[in-house]
């Protein structure tokens, strides 16, 4: 589903279409996951919106879940980090970003441009 909207709305990260295929938490990197959610922030809610506004893209990441009131914590280390025991944290926070997008999508809510 995370993949399906991200290519549906256009997103070009350079990875295979193998990596969308299968969106293995394990080949999933920091910058993916940023990237991501870089993304889908800026699709729906703020098109000029970078992370590195933040100055430290991480806590960039974790600003978007915040504000956003991203209902589990999610920590630096694992934003930065991402690994084998902690990769599903990291898909479940974009399914659910994807989810909140989908939602304002549906209800005509995101960006006024």
């Amino acid at each position: 589903r995370v993949t399906s909207w991200l290519l549906g709305h256009g997103y070009d990260s350079g990875k295979s279409s193998k990596f969308f295929s299968t969106l293995d938490p394990k080949d999933m990197t920091y910058t993916d996951m940023s990237t991501m959610t870089e993304f889908i922030y800026s699709q729906c809610w703020s098109p000029n919106f970078k992370l590195s506004l933040f100055g430290d893209s991480a806590e960039g990441t974790l600003g978007v879940y915040r504000c956003l009131h991203y209902p589990f914590q999610l920590s630096k280390s694992t934003v930065t980090s991402v690994n084998p025991h902690n990769a599903g944290q990291i898909v479940g926070a974009l399914l659910w970003l994807v989810e909140l997008a989908e939602a304002d999508e549906e209800h005509g809510l995101g960006p006024t441009t």
